[in-house]
């Protein structure tokens, strides 16, 4: 067996051995949630946000779809790697039984607890995270009792969960905070520019897109649904790798998701916007009476001509641009990708509608998506690079690296294709359209250009080859034997 010293070495993939150093034995990803945690302590103390009653800060921390998928999805992880450990003659009773009393403890939860403020599909999340917690707990307890698995075993299943997901839960022990404390620092928002920049392609996708639900109802239905299932998709990842022990591309999931949230909120007080469904009401109404088209021509009017940005209220959140959605299941589905195709694909359509909804419920902009991507690479070039300057001894060899040489000029290039289309917005569709079209490019051309140069060619049918006639002037080999 390796030690961890061999195993620095062994998984360092840039070729050449490095010397191990102090600082390589601490987690990549621990050490960003650590400066987070610092960072975020810093701003609480300058920030005089007034805080609620904790039974009302509780139930609104439960109310969180994408914090009850996460818990849910963390201990149904933990829940099956325990049970691995249980003989196989009693394993599947013991995961038949836990599969029913997590479904009873649900179904009870549903019924009986008293959530008026959450949405149908948020206290269904609620309601079997609560489940599965208890039914981990109880695996927890009485595992060791019946004496199925060992408490060496139950306290190193403990230690290995929670040390890949902590990262994980620290982002959302601050970002409630850090999304509070916005309204108070940025009174202002960039609303008007990015209406602007929308306006530039030719129309406003998130209008478009939220009309459809007065000509077909069900797709407001759908989407309202699908939208808080994005913390499902990112933990359905995260756990999936932890089941299958892949615990390299899982801890560069969850550090790739760390990131995106963290610098997400960077973002949100760089270019404060609270969304087109909160700004420009006027323009997702049902048009159908001259008052409201006049006042849709107001709105329109004032986006193009007025300022680049407006003063609203502190109750909304600054939090449109860029779509954090649409990073959040970039970032997943890539590693869904980097890991399994088939995963992949299964993956896909979640991803797929929690970036449609994002317009279909007019919290976004177009703009906000096309910024999304070089944040998405940003992130994942940095958390891939982390992980594999900070391999621990149990972590597996990761594929070979994409060339990241040019992807600091590529980020770049997408970045300043924005600013200066924000900058001179409104623009022409002509002009428009092939600065979104770079700055979705741009960035991705590093990792295109890899998978292009290195994607396996297709198998040709195998055909023994003929034999090869003697020369009348060759040679024979002095190992051939004689005639």
């Amino acid at each position: 067996m390796k030690s961890a010293s061999e195993n620095v070495f062994a998984l360092n993939q840039s070729g050449t051995p490095v010397p191990v150093r102090r600082f390589r034995h601490l987690p990549a990803e621990w050490v960003v949630a650590l400066v987070f945690v610092a960072f975020g302590l810093w701003a609480y103390l300058q920030t005089p946000v007034s805080w609620v009653r904790a039974g009302v800060i509780l139930h609104r921390h439960l109310a969180l779809a994408f914090t009850a998928s996460s818990h849910l999805m963390m201990m149904l992880a933990y829940s099956v790697t325990l049970l691995r450990y249980v003989p196989e003659a009693e394993r599947r009773t013991w995961t038949r039984n836990a599969a029913f009393l997590a479904s009873a403890i649900t179904l009870a939860c549903v019924l009986l607890l008293p959530t008026p403020q959450a949405t149908p599909i948020g206290r269904l999340l609620e309601s079997s995270m609560l489940g599965m917690v208890l039914t981990a707990l109880t695996l927890t307890l009485f595992l060791p009792v019946a004496g199925l698995v060992s408490l060496r075993r139950v306290v190193g299943t403990i230690a290995e969960t929670a040390l890949l997901w902590g990262p994980y839960l620290i982002y959302f022990a601050f970002c409630g905070f850090a999304l509070a404390a916005l309204p108070i620092n940025t009174l202002a928002v960039k609303d008007p520019t990015l209406m602007r920049m929308d306006l530039s392609l030719g129309f406003s996708a998130s209008q478009i897109a939220y009309s459809w639900r007065y000509d077909a109802p069900w797709v407001y239905d759908v989407s309202s649904v699908a939208y808080r299932l994005l913390g499902l998709l990112v933990a359905l990842v995260i756990a999936r790798l932890q089941i299958a022990r892949a615990w390299t591309h899982a801890r560069r999931a969850i550090f790739v998701s760390f990131l995106v949230g963290f610098t997400g909120i960077t973002c949100y007080r760089i270019m404060p916007a609270i969304g087109p469904i909160f700004a420009y009401t006027p323009l997702h109404r049902q048009l159908n009476t001259p008052e409201r088209q006049a006042e849709a021509e107001a709105a329109l009017t004032a986006a193009l001509e007025g300022p680049g940005e407006i003063t609203v209220p502190r109750k909304y959140y600054r939090n449109a641009m860029p779509s954090l959605h649409t990073a959040f299941s970039l970032v997943a589905l890539t590693a869904a990708w980097q890991w399994r195709r088939r995963f992949f694909w299964a993956c896909l359509p979640l991803g797929f509608l929690q970036i449609a909804t994002t317009l279909t419920l007019a919290y976004h902009y177009a703009v906000d998506l096309i910024a999304a991507v070089p944040l998405s690479v940003f992130c994942w070039w940095f958390a891939d690079r982390g992980i594999r300057l900070t391999p621990t001894p149990g972590d597996e060899p990761l594929p070979a690296a994409t060339p990241g040489r040019w992807l600091p000029v590529c980020l770049l290039v997408s970045v300043g294709t924005l600013l200066a289309w924000a900058a001179l917005a409104p623009l022409s569709p002509w002009i428009a359209w092939p600065l979104a079209t770079l700055a979705v490019v741009a960035p991705c051309y590093p990792t295109l250009a890899r998978f292009c140069a290195t994607r396996l060619p297709r198998k040709r049918p195998l055909t023994s080859p003929a034999p090869m006639e003697a020369s009348p002037t060759s040679r024979p080999s002095p190992d051939s034997p004689p005639a």
